[in-house]
Order: C-alpha cells, then structure tokens, then sequence
C-alpha cells in the first residue's frame, strides 16, 4: 500500500541529485574562486569601490588592538571588525574566535581547513 509512496519519493530524492550534480551551474561560483585564489580577481569585486579612501592600519597597531581584546581580523589585505558578526556566523562563535588578530582569506577560499576540514564559502559568505 504505501510502497508506491515510497518509490515516488525516492524517485522525486533520485532526480533531484541528478540535476544538482549535472545540470545546475555551480562553476560560476567554482571560477570565481579560483580567479580569487590566482589573483586574477579581488575577493570584493566591486564591494570595495572606494577603498582608496580608507585609512591605514600598521600590523603592530592590528596587533596591539587583537591582543587587548579587539575582535579584528583580515581578509584579502583589509581589517575587518568582527564582533558583531560572531554571533552570526553560521558555524559558531567559536571558530571566529580563533580568526581574531589573524588573516583568514585561506580559510575563507577554502584553502585551509579549520578544525581539519576545508570549507568553501558560499557566493553569499564572499559579499
């Protein structure tokens, strides 16, 4: 009785994997990344237009701050306060934690793993 249920379930699971994998356009995302990572393109793109005009901060100033507390880390050459996004993030505060007084563009490309595992950021997450 519930055994045609059961198959068009499985069938519905078994197409949708099939157009996930062959079908949708995920290399936009993949080239993307990979023009980051070569530096052909900014990891901005143009979220930076004007960035010219912001001020500069020396390494051991960046330091300085981390060490007495502030959340500060760096991404692709730009210092980012993190704080109120800790709390945000999706894999928890505990794994900005460790981002803070650091440079996290490996990490956020996924060319390093946190924790031993590698992740690639979403299209969403490099904005």
């Amino acid at each position: 009785f519930f055994i045609p249920y059961i198959v068009m379930v499985c069938l519905i699971f078994l197409c949708t994997e099939i157009y996930n994998r062959y079908f949708k356009d995920t290399h936009g995302h993949d080239n993307r990344i990979e023009r980051v990572k070569t530096g052909v393109e900014s990891i901005w793109g143009d979220a930076m237009d004007g960035a010219d005009k912001l001020g500069i901060m020396t390494i051991t100033n960046f330091l300085d701050l981390t060490l007495h507390g502030s959340p500060y880390c760096i991404v692709d050459g730009y210092v980012f306060d993190i704080g109120d996004f800790m709390n945000l993030h999706p894999g928890g505060r505990r794994i900005l934690r460790f981002a803070v007084g650091s440079d996290i563009t490996k990490y956020l490309l996924g060319e390093q793993g946190v924790d031993g595992v590698k992740h690639v950021h979403s299209e969403g997450a490099l904005k």
